[in-house]
């Protein structure tokens, strides 16, 4: 099975899975994860499991049972990033949106489906420059760097959230 080894925030995984999944991660992580070359320190595939069920996994271990491809790499992709947040180097990560006006960074702090994402597509439509709709990343000098992926919309119905490009905002 093809595997994508990337760089991002001084650590590099893997991703394993069918090339449509691929192609997925490649797509729906910011820029600031690049190509790798290291070893990687942590390994995450999507596989099929029994039939019609696809399993996300990380280190082998079973992150959850999906029904789709799709579902299973929206799995991993959540498990990944979380992990770069978590342990990247030189960088600290808020769980936030973040938008700049001016010059000057709005981030803007909020539990899972608190309405980030919904405040955040609010303040680009109202001319803010996008950052990130899921994390606001520190560097060393306390500078508020882009992590700029597809915004995460949600329906107001609480169906599952679609990507959204800022353009589309």
């Amino acid at each position: 099975m093809p595997t994508l080894l990337l760089r991002a925030y001084g650590r590099t995984v893997a991703f394993e899975g069918p090339a449509p999944a691929l192609k997925t991660v490649k797509e729906r992580l910011p820029s600031t994860y690049r190509i790798g070359k290291a070893p990687a320190e942590r390994r995450w595939a999507v596989r099929r499991h029994s039939g019609a069920d696809w399993a996300a996994t990380v280190e082998d271990q079973v992150l959850s049972f999906r029904e789709s491809m799709a579902a299973a790499t929206e799995a991993v992709l959540s498990d990944l990033e979380l992990w770069i947040a978590e342990c990247a180097r030189n960088r600290v990560f808020v769980h936030a949106g973040c938008v700049v006006i001016d010059g000057q960074a709005i981030v803007l702090p909020g539990r899972s489906m608190s309405g980030k994402s919904s405040l955040t597509a609010a303040l680009v439509r109202a001319g803010a420059d996008y950052y990130s709709d899921e994390y606001a990343v520190f560097d060393n000098g306390g500078l508020v760097r882009p992590y700029a992926r597809r915004l995460a919309m949600r329906p107001h119905d609480g169906a599952e959230a679609r990507r959204v490009p800022v353009e589309e905002v």
